[in-house]
């Protein structure tokens, strides 16, 4: 199994995410960390399963929640490039491939 890698500002994203949400109701705080891990989880297990986007990206959508996971797929590795909010312009993912 390819092992998760997160590129800085993805954690970033993430952990600004879990804030936000932890600052209006914790209760929805704990079940979006709880999607976002199962997501990983099938991403992980089965990395091609997602929509593939240009440039070799793929994104797995959360669907309680208005969010992108964005990623590449290496031969060892599952790189996870954003946790792009779904309000945010999508020309602006471009910028973080690397």
């Amino acid at each position: 199994m390819r092992r998760l890698v997160f590129r800085t500002q993805a954690r970033l994203e993430y952990v600004e995410a879990v804030r936000w949400y932890r600052d209006r109701d914790l209760q929805v705080a704990i079940k979006f960390v709880e999607v976002v891990e199962r997501n990983l989880q099938t991403i992980q297990e089965k990395p091609f399963q997602y929509q593939a986007i240009e440039d070799g990206f793929l994104r797995a959508t959360l669907r309680q929640f208005p969010y992108l996971i964005v990623y590449q797929v290496k031969t060892t590795e599952i790189i996870i490039n954003s946790f792009f909010h779904t309000s945010r312009n999508p020309v602006s993912l471009r910028g973080q491939s690397s």
